[in-house]
């Protein structure tokens, strides 16, 4: 059977994804099970286009839907069509931050369907990343779907645009925030009277289990 790297290597250099064979390798164990199951996926930064192509050629049944600021070039559309994947791959542009936008984007490919899979590889920063993750994780991912963040160790570089060496700032504090949120039933639950937070009850986490990886973390859905 093609692996992932073999398949991503099919898509001209000119916009070929830049997921190093360590992603793919990630990617090929955690879904190569799934792999002829009809999925929603959709991939938040998809600069040339090329990982949509190898993720269509991959899972053969998944409709996917690509979101970034600019629009692919002509060359991505030319085999999007030559290999006749036009029916179930669309790319929107827009940017991430913008809930309404997102919301409309992924109600008019899926529509009331939720998402099995979603890459956020676009803008790498605090902020939007934030927003994107609080909008699609909770009101668009199905129970048991898989949110994943690539590139999360650029925070810590200085010359990031929200980079800290520290890890205060940029997608390392998300991640911090998103162990937090893993934690949320001992944060929440009484222990000898008392409570870490300020609530009346214990929450359970609406994350089932967290990878963090160099460059890749990855979140799966409660089913609760």
């Amino acid at each position: 059977m093609t692996t992932l790297y073999e398949i991503s290597q099919l898509v001209d250099e000119q916009i070929r994804s830049d997921k190093a064979p360590t992603y793919l390798d990630f990617y090929e164990r955690t879904f190569s099970a799934v792999r002829e199951t009809p999925l929603n996926i959709l991939e938040v930064g998809v600069l040339n286009g090329g990982g949509l192509l190898m993720f269509a050629r991959y899972f053969p049944n998944a409709r996917l839907l690509g979101v970034d600021i600019n629009q692919p070039p002509a060359l991505f559309t030319q085999r999007l069509t030559e290999w006749g994947l036009k029916d179930r791959v669309r790319v929107v542009q827009g940017s991430q931050n913008d809930s309404a936008f997102m919301t409309s984007a992924i109600h008019s490919f899926f529509g009331n369907e939720l998402l099995d899979i979603v890459i956020d590889d676009a803008s790498h920063m605090y902020r939007r990343t934030r927003a994107t993750f609080d909008l699609v994780f909770y009101s668009h991912l199905r129970p048991g779907g898989h949110y994943i963040i690539e590139d999360w160790g650029c925070g810590y570089w200085p010359k990031w645009p929200d980079g800290s060496p520290n890890g205060r700032r940029g997608l390392p504090r998300l991640v911090k925030e998103l162990d937090d949120l893993v934690a949320l039933e001992d944060q929440t639950r009484l222990w000898q009277g008392k409570r870490a937070m300020k609530v009346s009850e214990t929450q359970p986490s609406p994350i089932d289990h967290m990878i963090v990886m160099p460059a890749v973390v990855a979140l799966v859905k409660a089913s609760r």
